[in-house]
């Protein structure tokens, strides 16, 4: 297998949720072994989004800036944003850090927050990644949390502001499980709108080994594999489990660009 670009991981090692995560993946959830796991699978770079969650929820105190971010050079760090905290300061102190360089994405918590993609609330972010060319990544589909709400987490919500911000790459996180059919649309119709595997099995190796690609595999042939993206969602799963698993999901023909070069696209990721 060539080089792969892991477009979604998690490396914020205190955070509880992502421990219990590890916990049942057997991952070991540290620096050292991300680099391990990284290397014994020839992942080149991943991308790693920033989230800290509190009794397994996302806090509406949650502070975009001193959210972890990974050190490791090869690492792109991504990071949640909070609709709570979208005044005028707020995105001023997250201009600066984009301007900076500290930060390559911004992460939308759909259904963990309780807005639509285009709630104006989201506008603020939506006009920062226009102008320093920041993708922008949904959550999309299942959600964790039993206090969370689905339906703001539907993939067809995405059309609305891939239409309206023409500009900007978004990218539907977990191809919109269960609706992967709706999310492989969404991909299909907008050119400016990617999508990642992540998460789609999680937890112990046989779940991942026994994990059935059928409705997978049709999405991604409705869309052609346009625009789609490896990723893994590590902790939540070992990389060299999971990245099997998705080669058996994908045509070879088309492994180039789903392992590596859509990602390296999207998130400016250079050799």
């Amino acid at each position: 297998m060539d080089e792969i670009i892991d477009a979604h991981i998690h490396t914020n090692f205190k955070d509880e949720l992502m421990l219990f995560a590890a916990s049942q993946s057997k991952v070991r959830f540290s620096l050292t072994g991300l680099k391990e796991e990284m290397d014994e699978n020839n992942v080149f770079s991943a991308v790693s989004i920033a989230i800290k969650t509190e009794k397994g929820n996302l806090s509406p105190k949650f502070d975009v800036l001193s959210s972890y971010r990974c050190p490791l050079t090869n690492v792109v760090n991504i990071t949640a944003v909070n609709p709570y905290k979208a005044s005028p300061l707020d995105i001023r102190k997250l201009e600066t850090v984009a301007k900076e360089g500290k930060i390559r994405g911004l992460k939308i918590y759909l259904g963990y927050y309780p807005f639509y993609p285009y709630d104006k609330v989201y506008s603020p972010f939506y006009s920062l990644a226009e102008k320093y060319k920041l993708p922008v990544i949904f959550h999309t589909g299942n959600n964790y949390s039993e206090h969370a709400k689905v339906k703001y987490a539907h993939p067809l919500n995405i059309d609305e502001v891939a239409v309206d911000y023409k500009k900007v790459h978004f990218v539907i996180a977990h191809l919109g499980e269960p609706w992967l059919i709706d999310g492989a649309e969404v991909v299909a119709k907008n050119w400016n709108v990617y999508a990642d595997l992540s998460g789609l099995s999680e937890g112990k190796l046989e779940n991942i080994k026994d994990f059935d690609l059928s409705r997978l595999k049709v999405a991604l042939e409705y869309c052609e594999y346009k625009r789609i993206m490896y990723g893994s969602d590590w902790p939540l799963v070992p990389m060299g489990q999971y990245i099997k698993l998705m080669q058996r999901a994908i045509p070879k023909q088309h492994h180039k660009k789903v392992f590596y070069e859509n990602a390296a696209k999207v998130f400016d990721i250079n050799q």
